[in-house]
């Protein structure tokens, strides 16, 4: 009795995941003539089989040292599995607010400006996921 009842506690004891889970791994293309986009996970990203791969979102804010107003800055910045690398910078308030939403269990997508024209605020669109499927 004691065999069955020391069996039964352990399968019960084994931790149970429920539902769809989805780590994409960091991808970068060529969208059109003038722009590229990087989608992936911070945790795909993070477990992936190679060293490479990377995507995430950071943001600087900067005082002046004498006068003027203080300034804030958003780079989102991807690498995928070649070492391809790709990275954007704002400083429009919507983007940089999407990016503050980036987490551990993040899945990012941005798009980027890489046409003739395009300045150092390059950031498109940034689009970021938080969903149950990301969490490992």
């Amino acid at each position: 009795m004691k065999s069955t009842v020391f069996i039964a506690s352990l399968v019960l004891a084994v931790p149970c995941f429920a539902g769809n889970f989805s780590y994409p791994e960091v991808t970068i293309t060529t969208t059109s003539a003038t722009t590229m986009t990087a989608t992936g996970s911070v945790q795909g990203a993070r477990y992936s089989n190679d060293r490479l791969q990377s995507i995430g979102c950071s943001l600087k804010a900067t005082k002046p040292r004498l006068v003027g107003s203080s300034t804030l800055v958003g780079t989102c910045t991807a690498v995928d599995r070649a070492g391809v690398q790709l990275s954007c910078s704002t400083a429009d308030a919507v983007l940089i607010e999407a990016m503050t939403t980036v987490g551990h269990t993040s899945t990012v997508s941005f798009t980027v400006d890489t046409g003739a024209n395009a300045t150092g605020d390059n950031c498109k669109t940034i689009t970021v996921e938080n969903v149950s499927a990301a969490i490992k």
